[in-house]
């Protein structure tokens, strides 16, 4: 990946450390505090970053000034976090939350009895789960989601064949014959990408998430 200068924000202290996930390898944990925490040594409350289901990175957030702490972690190998995203399965993924979550609270700057989980999108559906098992205080849950994740995937299809200009025929002609057949199979029949590909070789045609 191309490297980024540290994140650097008036009036906030920023420091980069790492936590290990269970499954053997380091991700990345980055930490903002109001630079008056460096001398005061007041507990200060906290925000912990729960991110959406992406192989992305949430690293450059935009300026800010608070009195709160920040903590995110960075998801399985993207920055400088090990690992493979890919082949990353949601119990590990949730195991390194749990971990980062555990360092947040054992800071001494941070009010254990005031910190807040912030969720996005998979997010969300994670954030109560770790509130209720490390007792934060609060939770937000934003863009989170109610429909299965067959159901999702399909929504998602539709809107990026409109986002690409193709009229509604041919948006219900590829959902029909690709990938409600597609997603189908993988989600609901719980059969491998190569299985659906080798009874059905124009299906790979339309994947553009790789194998």
């Amino acid at each position: 990946f191309t490297p980024l200068p540290v994140e650097q924000f008036e009036n906030v202290s920023v420091s980069y450390s790492a936590v290990e996930n269970p499954a053997g390898f380091l991700q990345r944990v980055i930490i903002t505090r109001p630079k008056a925490s460096l001398t005061d040594n007041k507990k200060r409350p906290a925000i912990f970053f729960l991110q959406g289901l992406s192989c992305s990175s949430i690293e450059v957030l935009p300026h800010r000034k608070s009195n709160y702490v920040r903590l995110i972690k960075e998801i399985v190998e993207h920055r400088d976090s090990e690992g493979n995203c890919s082949q990353t399965d949601f119990d590990t993924e949730l195991n390194g939350y749990e971990q980062a979550f555990q360092a947040l609270a054992r800071l001494p700057f941070v009010n254990q009895d005031k910190i807040l989980i912030y969720g996005n999108s998979m997010g969300s559906a994670i954030a109560p789960y770790i509130a209720n098992k490390y007792q934060a205080n609060a939770v937000i849950a934003d863009g989170t989601f109610f429909r299965s994740w067959f159901e999702h995937m399909l929504e998602i299809e539709r809107r990026i064949l409109a986002m690409k200009g193709k009229s509604q025929n041919e948006i219900t002609k590829v959902m029909n014959e690709a990938y409600i057949p597609l997603y189908y199979g993988m989600l609901v029949e719980k059969k491998s990408y190569q299985e659906l590909i080798s009874a059905n070789t124009e299906l790979a045609e339309y994947n553009y998430h790789g194998p």
